[in-house]
């Protein structure tokens, strides 16, 4: 009796065992992607040639859990470095493609990341449905991790736009000629500007110094003494009294 107990809890811890390793991807056998409509996975970007984008890459964090099917193949070695497959952490196929007679095959799709080939292990299952196979894929845990399919698929083309913000200073310069003439057939802000010097030059000044220079000539006049010169139609006291000594002798 203890042993028919013992048997019955071992099995059903199999049980349970198998049914958690194969609860992740529980959904996958609801379905036979081989005779229904399952869609296309877009391997675009997704091979070991195309380089990593942008500052968290390209994931399949928010990818639908599903079926998908694809002429391409899963990348089934371990790549040689990061920032592949359009991310940085690629995940690749850890097993083989299974064959048309295998039928439904659970595997593991494992992360290469910086200390190994395998820091983190996806539960997937495969079908090989002749014409294409077909992939029951988990969405990753976080970014960037992103499954691989082939080695020389098409990249999408990295465009970096430049915007160039050009500052123009204008800066207007007054032209040295005095008479020089602008562009549109006028005199120019230094020839208005001479023009105008020119006209208070002659109204307040040239009057001015006409004014002051005589003053100084009225000035001069009145500081030099008068001429000594006796016109000869005047006679003075001393002559008349001369004229007369000489009648009374």
């Amino acid at each position: 009796m203890a042993e028919q107990k013992y048997l019955m809890l071992v099995s059903l811890l199999i049980l349970l065992i198998t049914d958690h390793s194969k609860g992740a991807i529980d959904f996958c056998y609801h379905t036979d992607p081989c005779t229904e409509s399952v869609p296309t996975l877009d391997v675009f970007g997704r091979s070991t040639n195309c380089p990593y984008y942008g500052r968290n890459g390209l994931c399949d964090s928010s990818l639908t859990e599903a079926w998908y099917r694809t002429d391409t193949p899963m990348v089934n070695t371990c790549p040689e470095q990061l920032n592949i497959c359009g991310t940085y952490y690629p995940v690749y196929l850890n097993g083989s493609e299974p064959t048309v007679s295998d039928g439904m095959v659970t595997s593991t799709a494992c992360m290469k990341g910086f200390t190994g080939c395998c820091e983190e292990v996806y539960n997937i299952v495969l079908k090989n449905c002749s014409s294409f196979v077909a992939y029951c894929l988990q969405h990753t845990k976080g970014c960037a991790e992103r499954y691989c399919f082939g080695d020389t698929g098409a990249c999408p083309t990295t465009t970096t736009t430049t915007t160039t913000t050009t500052m123009t200073t204008t800066m207007t310069t007054m032209r040295s000629s005095p008479a020089s003439v602008d562009d549109t057939g006028g005199l120019s802000t230094s020839a208005i500007f001479g023009i105008i010097f020119v006209a208070i030059f002659c109204v307040f000044v040239v009057p001015g110094v006409v004014l002051l220079l005589w003053h100084y000539r009225k000035a001069g006049k009145r500081l030099c003494p008068g001429s000594s010169e006796i016109p000869s139609n005047k006679v003075t006291s001393s002559q008349t009294f001369i004229m007369s000594s000489a009648d009374v002798y």
